[in-house]
């Protein structure tokens, strides 16, 4: 019985032998049905499906989430002056709306009167990005996140309480435009302690003898939520000010504080076939084919790559790393008797692996006494180790591929593997069974073959 357990895999990238992922270029004589080897790209991408929890509950959650209110995006994050009410000026010259005097020179110089109002009209809205910033969609409290997800917010003032809905007004004899700057202070929930951060913008101020600011604009973020983010962030707007070029003595805000602006997102399950956290791998990029599979391949404990951050992924995948993967996948059953091949030392790394797949019966070498441990793998016989150690079931179809012979050792288990989902060859109609598998189109195989249900 085969105790293979298509949940985890491991491989032997620094499998305490060193230079254990270097090429072999030559190919050992006459080779078993157990001599495996994928290596041409891998057509067939993974599709991550992005994971949704039902989080309605959590909207309400401690009482921490605010008013939501539906002036954007069906369900965003968007809290106006329609469901809180206006926000009241505060510093300088915060007394009644239109007071005189609150800062004079405030918006220019020369001889000006200025007026500051309070906000009868704004809106916050939060927004989350999925991609590392280069798409943002409105996002509703209570929202899950995974590692790399970036929170931001924006603040928009749209009017204020003058009677021709002005924030700011100035009247002047002479002088020129002060340039205004807004800073909007969040509680930042990505790292744990909380920490405060600020984002700025500049304000529109037209020039003329009567200067008028009906609205602006100021976004803080993005904050990237990471595995040291806590599990429920809770993100909130706590200041805004105003700051003239031509006044630093003045202090303008507005009393963002006394709304409830926060915004509660919480750390989504985590599910290693669909979310696992990044590896970190500096050459493996985001979003090829194979990235999702090696960060599987790491958080199941598989490989730690092959170098201190460098995953190797064209490196080809030689017979002893492959006899690695599947033991480690197993969880590393001890207790095999030795495998008796003359070419494979009780001092190798890989000894204990091979011993176990021949007690196993998923090898019996590539001749009499010789097990081949650093000849590349072929996808062909990296589809029979797989087919294998499942058991060798029988395909229910027949073989689509136009460069796998029939009646070949390998047939059936190339058949069986596409059957499953695990491949979909090299190119229409192709497997390419006798390229060398590299490492990256391993970490595909293998993580189709434990998260295929979950990705159709």
């Amino acid at each position: 019985m085969k105790i293979i357990r298509w949940l985890g895999f491991v491989d032997s990238s620094n499998d305490g032998a060193a230079s254990t992922f270097l090429p072999i270029n030559q190919e050992v004589g006459p080779v078993n049905s157990h001599h495996e080897a994928p290596a041409a790209v891998e057509a067939m991408r993974p599709r991550r499906r992005a994971t949704t929890a039902l989080l309605a509950t959590l909207m309400l959650l401690m009482g921490l989430v605010g008013v939501v209110a539906t002036s954007g995006p069906a369900g965003a994050m968007t809290t106006d002056s329609g469901t809180q009410g206006q926000i009241n000026k505060t510093g300088d010259g915060d007394g009644a709306a239109g007071s005189v005097g609150w800062c004079n020179g405030f918006l220019g110089t020369g001889l000006p009167v200025d007026y500051r109002y309070h906000l009868d009209g704004w809106n916050t809205v939060w927004q989350m990005s999925k991609d590392g910033g280069a798409t943002w969609a409105d996002a509703p409290n209570g929202s899950t996140f995974a590692n790399g997800d970036q929170v931001r917010v924006t603040f928009n003032a749209t009017s204020g309480t003058a009677l021709g809905n002005e924030i700011f007004s100035q009247t002047h004899a002479g002088g020129s435009t002060s340039a205004l700057t807004s800073t909007l202070s969040v509680q930042n929930a990505s790292v744990s302690p909380l920490t405060t951060a600020t984002g700025v913008a500049g304000v529109p101020n037209p020039g003329g003898a009567v200067r008028y600011v009906n609205d602006f604009s100021v976004t803080a973020g993005p904050f990237t939520m990471s595995a040291g983010s806590p599990n429920t962030a809770v993100f909130d707007v706590t200041n805004l000010k105003i700051d003239s070029s031509n006044r630093s003595d003045c202090n303008a805000g507005f009393d963002v504080a006394a709304k409830d602006l926060s915004f509660t997102i919480v750390r989504e399950p985590v599910n290693l076939c669909l979310n696992p956290p990044p590896a970190g791998f500096i050459d493996v990029a985001p979003g090829q084919y194979y990235s999702l599979p090696i960060d599987w391949l790491v958080a199941k404990g598989i490989t730690d790559g092959t170098l201190p951050g460098m995953f190797s992924p064209t490196q080809k995948v030689t017979r002893g790393q492959m006899a690695m993967f599947l033991w480690r996948y197993a969880d590393s059953p001890t207790g095999a008797p030795d495998n008796g091949f003359n070419d494979v030392s009780a001092l190798d790394y890989y000894n204990d692996a091979v011993s176990w797949l021949v007690d196993e019966g998923i090898t019996g070498g590539t001749g009499p006494g010789t097990f081949s441990p650093k000849a590349p793998v072929k996808r062909k016989d990296m589809a029979v180790f797989i087919w294998t150690a499942e058991g060798s079931p029988a395909p229910t179809g027949a073989n689509l591929f136009t460069d796998i012979p029939a009646n070949q050792y390998y047939t059936d288990a190339v058949t069986w593997m596409a059957e499953q989902g695990i491949t979909g060859g090299t190119g229409p109609g192709t497997f390419s069974p006798n390229a060398s598998i590299i490492r990256r189109d391993m970490a595909v195989f293998l993580y189709k073959r434990s998260c295929g249900a979950l990705l159709t």
